[in-house]
């Protein structure tokens, strides 16, 4: 007898239009589904951790990045290793394949005393220079900061994220980006099981105006499956997890890769659900039935 799949969802995550597709998606594939309110129930309590113990069956649980870090203090539930999803893991293996061509890693501690030498090494024309933390957690957002800027958005997120001194920093100078996508993937099957432009970005700059969209649609995809195939060599640099969530951006020099996610809590923007959550639920149930 197969084994009936659980998912605990977390409401209020993503855009009302993006939760409808999921809880669609999922009634379609006759799953068992907890819908949990963050609001209402604090994330990891005893009531949802005796609930999730009692289950017969395989669980995946999908929402925020707060609410699959702590679940998954105690569920195999999400396909993620945090300290894998690190760039500072995996960027030395898709060095080629990266949208930082000119960069280095920092600790958040010396990037303010360190201001001067960061910007005489990494600006780009306009005295700019890019950072991001080393996690995929979003301690705070990436972001293109200029010189004047500095001191004001190092304090803003220092007073409102608090992150360690020790923690990690990339620190590059900005690459153009014309236009950004993520894609849903199988690593094992190296297959896209969904891709989205970002729904809250519109293409910035338009040099393929002599492209159709079938030449453009190739085009992202040869380069997310390069990415893939380097994957598959490698599969574990990001814990051999099965799912990933590739980002890519468009930049004046061809499709470069922007980050790895976890396929549990990120966005899945435009993406049709449901060839995502049967994949999933395909995987779950094999590997529940294995152990």
């Amino acid at each position: 007898m197969t084994s009936k799949i659980t998912w605990v969802v977390e409401r209020q995550v993503w855009d009302e239009a993006e939760e409808k597709r999921l809880f669609e998606a999922l009634a379609k594939t006759d799953a068992n589904v907890i819908p949990y309110n963050l609001g209402m129930e604090g994330v990891g309590n005893q009531l949802l951790n005796e609930k999730v113990k009692k289950i017969n069956g395989p669980v995946v649980g999908r929402g925020s990045i707060q609410f699959i870090r702590r679940s998954t203090a105690g569920f195999p539930w999400a396909y993620v290793s945090w300290p894998d999803f690190r760039c500072s893991n995996y960027y030395n293996q898709f060095s080629e394949f990266l949208i930082h061509e000119f960069f280095a890693f920092l600790p958040w501690g010396l990037l303010q005393n360190k201001k001067n030498l960061i910007y005489s090494v990494f600006p780009d024309e306009n005295s700019k220079v890019f950072f991001r933390p080393d996690t995929n957690d979003k301690i705070f957002s990436g972001k293109v900061v200029s010189f004047d800027d500095f001191d004001h958005w190092y304090q803003q997120e220092s007073d409102c994220y608090s992150p360690s001194k020790e923690l990690q920093c990339v620190v590059s100078r900005p690459t153009v980006i014309l236009d950004e996508w993520r894609f849903i993937c199988s690593v094992r099957d190296a297959k896209i099981l969904g891709s989205s432009r970002y729904v809250k970005e519109e293409k910035k700059v338009d040099l393929t105006q002599t492209m159709d969209a079938h030449q453009m649609k190739t085009q992202r995809e040869e380069a997310v499956f390069k990415v893939l195939s380097r994957l598959s060599e490698h599969p574990e640099v990001l814990g051999y997890a099965p799912f990933i969530v590739i980002d890519m951006a468009e930049t004046t020099i061809g499709w470069k890769l922007m980050e790895f996610g976890c396929v549990n809590c990120c966005s899945w923007y435009g993406c049709d659900p449901e060839p995502i959550v049967r994949a999933i639920e395909q995987e779950a149930i094999e590997e529940y039935e294995k152990d």
